[in-house]
């Protein structure tokens, strides 16, 4: 289950790292965090090229 922002919206990702976070510090978020990053890419339409550029 996944939310994106979107006008009101809530990322359910960023919920899901900060109750990680807040339980154990150093909890490995990495996984998340590539899917906030995967969901960025695809709001804006960067391709594979534009990607490796950010």
């Amino acid at each position: 289950m996944r939310q994106i922002l979107c006008g009101g919206g809530r990322f359910t990702e960023v919920d899901r790292i900060l109750a990680a976070k807040e339980r154990d510090p150093k909890a490995d978020t990495t996984a998340w965090e590539r899917e906030i990053d995967r969901l960025v890419y695809e709001l804006y339409g960067l391709t594979e090229e534009g990607i490796k550029l950010v």
